[in-house]
């Protein structure tokens, strides 16, 4: 009898039931990339040596060239550069100004009497010194900075006047201190548009500061200086110009010698700017909006505004129409000067965050963003694109800057947002329809093209169901959850206020969605179930061979699924070890041929049970595996040098020409072959009754004018016959057969 008569028909259900030219197992065999062949994979070998010793249950293709590969047992992170994995030590920041949680400290000090409109506020670095610059143009005193003392430092509620003054012959509206105290710039709106500096003779002394000194006219880049920042060394400066809703960066050749500054680089702030400040650190900026609305960026790179971005974080004063903002030098919270009678100095502080303890990443992707704002021109400067890679833990979305991943100091991670629902097991993320989509438990969080984050899109499902991997079909989002007794995929169009299909199965949960060129196939439950998605309902298409039960189980990790030239798939144990675990394939040549799943790609450990499968990453050529079993753990890479040593055909049980109930004899085997390269071959076994596979004694000869390999045997009276065969390789050479013939006695060939 022929095994493959109509060509390999992939796994069959059971050893003893299947379509004609199906087998029960296939492993390491390749029968898709030339139809009508049927040849040895390639193998997986350790890539990543004794470096990784956990399983990685998230990775990314980095555009850099690299790939990360996130723990889900301790939160380390490892960077692989053509095969080279460094370990990443996994520090999660400290969080610096995070506007979002700023709350009123119920702390304030009226300077009415001294201010009419406060439009900028300064503070000495031990916080015992507060200053405030009065316009001349709005107010009528000429142009006055008032000098405060306080008894408990940064607390402006201990703050008294200090009855020091100065009298500045300018309209400003802007105002810094050099780090040394001894140097005074105020910002002009209008007038000559220019910073002057000011020399004071006895540091942090406003009543001894001097006429006007050094300038810089700034006419070129804007017209109205409204708030005013130095780095800690004076060699930059930036200007928030509310002329035209932007800041403005310029480099000093001479520390803090402003007649030395040039213009560097300018990002555009939102509308209706009122003033602005930086952080200390010079990582994040706010910008103040008329509506009293601080909105909060965040830079890659201290005090170059043009990585600025905006960050989704706002806060609201509520205190009316405000010019003055600064931030605490010591990061502890900021000020805001109402210009409402009276005149107060209002203070806010901002809640320490403490690290994130549960640092296991659950998902991440690479996603661009534009480092500008939303306008006409995408083209500009300020609207280029931006490479980060968002990453999710239970509690926080993080991102790192690509052009940091590698650099000395890094990995540099910024917090973005807590997320609305905390979970530790599921926060898949999907990009679609150019946003960043991210499961929350009950709803789906967003990241859009211009960095802007929703923690709640329109999209929600109610408790106890709960969003567990994210898929597309077309220009959609697919949505896979659960809940105790069922599992189902919502389709959305990401815009709708809810999905407009759906269908359930019952089954544990979605595990995952196997992309195929213009199909989708998903992975539910527990017992190797795959369906196939119509983009409305699921049917059941097939499952991976195995024996089920309550206490035999298997799973699919979601980001354990890709596409290499077929869809590919992990197979873990869950329990009990149902099936053969390794790299599946679930495809077919073209759409002329079968859709069939075999075990492709057994893993480098070289054991089939007791293993998880956490991530597979495709890139190109590089089909990469990360994998734990009992004794190792590691990330496996496709060898393009060598095939799969153990390769081999299990057939499902043979009854040839006789009835199952009557004894058998093999007579013999024949191959028929494509190639037969120097040192390989083909070996034969036979289990009787379900007894074990045995090598046969045989005699085997070549045809090279057929190219046939014919084997005689001597295996008498049998009862349940199955056949196994075995490639034998040699190094990137194997055997490549058209079909096998088993012939049993009576039976010709």
């Amino acid at each position: 009898m022929i095994l493959f008569e109509n060509g390999v028909q992939g796994l069959s259900d059971t050893k003893w039931q299947g379509a004609a030219g199906q087998a029960h197992r296939l492993v390491g065999v390749d029968h898709r990339s030339e139809p009508g062949l049927i040849k040895v994979h390639q193998k997986l070998t350790k890539d990543s040596g004794s470096t990784i010793g956990e399983l990685c249950k998230v990775s990314v293709p980095v555009s850099d060239g690299s790939s990360l590969w996130f723990s889900s047992e301790t939160g380390k992170i490892w960077r692989e550069v053509n095969g080279v994995y460094t370990l990443i030590n996994f520090t999660i920041p400290g969080l610096s100004f995070p506007i979002s949680s700023a709350e009123d400290t119920g702390k304030s000090i009226s300077v009415a009497t001294q201010v009419e409109i406060p439009q900028a506020i300064c503070f000495r670095p031990n916080g015992l010194i507060m200053y405030v610059l009065c316009n001349a143009k709005v107010s009528g005193n000429n142009g006055e900075i008032f000098q405060y003392t306080l008894t408990t430092p940064f607390d402006v509620s201990t703050a008294t006047y200090a009855s020091l003054t100065k009298l500045v012959d300018v309209n400003g509206n802007s105002m810094a201190f050099s780090s040394d105290g001894t140097l005074v710039y105020i910002g002009e709106d209008g007038g000559t548009t220019s910073v002057i500096a000011y020399t004071m003779s006895t540091p942090w002394n406003i009543s001894t500061a001097g006429a006007a000194g050094a300038t810089l006219n700034f006419s070129a880049q804007g017209s109205r200086a409204f708030a005013l920042n130095f780095n800690s060394a004076g060699t930059k400066m930036v200007i928030f110009d509310i002329g035209t809703n932007e800041v403005n960066q310029y480099n000093l050749a001479t520390a803090w010698l402003i007649n030395t500054a040039t213009f560097a680089t300018r990002f555009d702030l939102l509308p209706s700017l009122t003033g602005g400040c930086m952080s200390p650190d010079g990582l994040t900026m706010f910008a103040q909006k008329s509506d009293s609305e601080i909105v909060e960026y965040r830079l890659t790179v201290s005090y170059d505004v043009s990585t600025a971005l905006i960050s989704g974080r706002t806060f609201s004063t509520g205190s009316g129409k405000t010019f003055a903002l600064a931030a605490a030098p010591d990061g502890s919270g900021f000020y805001v000067g109402n210009q409402s009678t009276p005149e107060t100095i209002f203070q806010y502080k901002i809640s320490a965050i403490l690290p994130d303890l549960n640092t296991t990443v659950l998902s991440a992707e690479e996603y661009s963003v534009f480092d500008g704002l939303d306008g006409p021109d995408l083209d500009t400067l300020n609207n280029e694109r931006l490479q980060y890679i968002y990453f999710a833990t239970k509690n926080w979305l993080f991102r790192i800057p690509v052009t940091e991943i590698g650099t000395a100091g890094w990995p540099k991670f910024e917090y973005l947002t807590l997320f609305k629902n905390s979970d530790d097991k599921y926060h898949p993320m999907k990009k679609q329809n150019n946003t960043l989509f991210i499961g929350d438990k009950y709803c789906l969080a967003s990241v859009n093209e211009f960095g802007v984050i929703v923690k709640e899109t329109e999209f929600n499902v109610l408790a106890p169901e709960q969003i567990t991997t994210l898929g597309s079909i077309d220009t959609d989002l697919l949505v896979g959850t659960k809940e105790p007794r069922k599992a189902s995929v919502k389709r959305w169009d990401t815009e709708a206020l809810s999905w407009y299909a759906e269908d359930s199965v019952e089954e544990s949960e979605i595990y995952a969605f196997l992309p195929d060129d213009n199909y989708t196939y998903v992975i539910a439950g527990d017992f190797g179930r795959i369906y196939f998605y119509d983009g409305e309902k699921m049917e059941l298409e097939t499952r991976v061979p195995g024996q089920y039960g309550r206490s035999s189980q298997s799973k699919v990790n979601s980001d354990a699924v890709a596409f290499f030239s077929v869809p590919v798939f992990g197979v873990s144990n869950l329990q009990g070890n149902p099936s053969w675990q390794g790299v599946y394939s679930y495809g077919r040549f073209s759409k002329d041929y079968n859709v069939t799943m075999d075990l492709s790609f057994p893993l480098s450990c070289n054991v089939f049970e007791g293993v998880e499968i956490g991530s597979i990453l495709v890139r190109n050529f590089d089909l990469m595996v990360s994998w734990k079993s009992a004794n190792s753990a590691g990330i496996d890479r496709l060898d393009w040098n060598k095939k799969y040593e153990s390769a081999f055909i299990e057939s499902m049980v043979l009854n040839g020409a006789k009835d199952r109930s009557m004894l058998k004899n093999i007579d013999n085997f024949l191959v028929d072959y494509y190639k037969l390269p120097a040192n390989t071959g083909i070996e034969f076994s036979v289990s009787n009754n379900y007894k074990g596979f045995h090598d046969i004694e045989t005699e085997q000869r070549i045809n090279d004018k057929l190219n046939q390999v014919r084997a005689k045997a001597t295996q008498k009276e049998l009862g349940a016959v199955e056949v196994m065969v075995e490639f034998n390789v040699d190094g990137n050479q194997g055997p490549e057969i058209e079909n096998v013939h088993v012939n049993f006695e009576g039976e010709a060939i």
